[in-house]
């Protein structure tokens, strides 16, 4: 069972990283900080792609104490997905029902190996109503050097 967290718990996240993608070798940015005075957290996402092409997206987050972390995804392909979560066993993770993709899909994504200066994340799927979870993406991350 998820905690509902404290505001700071997502603070690991915040800074400057570079995102690798170990499944085809791509690199990029993900710039995490804290807006509108400090209670949401705003992630800028950017994986080039072939070609021209990149994927990007956007986040925001926020602490809302009576449902632990909540956070708001788009990105470059129209997706739009909303998330909630806590720590779990000393993970973070936000997780979804995603029911535009069947009745017991949940989606959900896991900060793990967290140190300060990297992480590994895990985007995972759950076809039986989130009993069991298989990987369909992972980053590894690396905080940016000036």
């Amino acid at each position: 069972m998820a905690e509902l967290g404290a505001p700071d718990d997502f603070d690991f996240w915040l800074g400057e990283w570079v995102v690798r993608d170990p499944a085809n070798g791509a690199v990029g940015t993900n710039h995490i900080s804290r807006i509108l005075g400090g209670p949401v957290i705003e992630e800028r996402f950017r994986l080039p792609g072939p070609g021209d092409t990149a994927f990007e997206g956007r986040s925001h987050s926020v602490h809302v104490p009576s449902r632990g972390w909540c956070q708001t995804w788009v990105d470059s392909e129209g997706n739009y997905l909303d998330f909630t979560g806590g720590r779990a066993d000393g993970v973070m993770y936000l997780a979804r029902s995603a029911v535009e993709l069947g009745p017991n899909i949940v989606q959900r994504m896991r900060w793990r190996e967290v140190t300060r200066d990297s992480m590994v994340w895990d985007w995972e799927r759950s076809d039986d109503g989130g009993a069991s979870f298989t990987l369909s993406w992972q980053l590894r991350y690396e905080r940016a050097t000036a």
